[in-house]
This record gives C-alpha cells, sequence and structure tokens, in this order.
C-alpha cells in the first residue's frame, strides 16, 4: 500500500496552488492612515506618516495606547489579560489589522485613495 495515490498528490497540488494565488491576490501596499474602532463605531483616523506620537482610546475595558507614526501602529498598552494586541507589533500594510477581543478593538490600515467601506461589486472573497 502505497503511501500517497496519485489523486492524492493531484489534491495536495492544487491546494499549493490555491494558496500561492491567494498571497498574490492580497493587497500589501503601505498604508497612509490607520482607522480604530471600538465595537461597530469608528472612534480615531490617524495620519500614520506622521512624526511619533501616542494616543490613548476609551474601551468597555479602559483605556487602552497606540503608538503611531513613521508608517506604522502599534499597540502599547492594554487592559486585556494576554495582550495578544501587543504582542502582535507594529502594522503598516493595509492588508494588516489588530484586534483586542476583549476591548473589543479593531485596527485597521486604509491607503491613501481607499475607504474602510467595502466597494461595491465583486472583490476576491466574494467572487
Amino acid at each position: 500500500m502505497a503511501f500517497f495515490r496519485p489523486l492524492d498528490v493531484l489534491v495536495l497540488l492544487s491546494i499549493a496552488a490555491a494558496a500561492t494565488g491567494s498571497f498574490f491576490l492580497t493587497d500589501n501596499q503601505a498604508g497612509s492612515r490607520a482607522e480604530i474602532y471600538v465595537g461597530n463605531k469608528k472612534v480615531a483616523s490617524l495620519d500614520i506618516n506622521q512624526p511619533v506620537q501616542e494616543k490613548d482610546i476609551s474601551t468597555g475595558i479602559g483605556m487602552v495606547r497606540v503608538k503611531f507614526g513613521d508608517g506604522r501602529i502599534a499597540v502599547t498598552r492594554s487592559p486585556c489579560a494576554q495582550k495578544l494586541c501587543i504582542h502582535q507589533g507594529a502594522i503598516q500594510q493595509t492588508s494588516q489589522h489588530i484586534i483586542c477581543l476583549p476591548a473589543q478593538l479593531q485596527i485597521v490600515i486604509i491607503g491613501g485613495n481607499q475607504s474602510s467601506k467595502p466597494a461595491d461589486g465583486l472583490d476576491a472573497i466574494s467572487y
């Protein structure tokens, strides 16, 4: 009995091709601003191409401090228990997000002419 049958190899190659194709479909541009949401409400829009600054964001569990500038943004202080949002580090590309579930905080990088609202029509996910 063989470990791989011929059809198994075909399935593995198609999965590898799909993974490689999805890598090239993602938008990996450097962003120009960051939008910060608490719950479903946008609470801040920050220009990340400015000199480095810090800002406190009020959430349901306390204050979250973000450090932004020089083309990137990061969470530096959070009242959540595991601090995964801090350990994620700085983000700078439009395909990256920082999410803190206990604080219901989401940070999204937006490009220069890009809006956070989805455009009408097809995209890579719904196509």
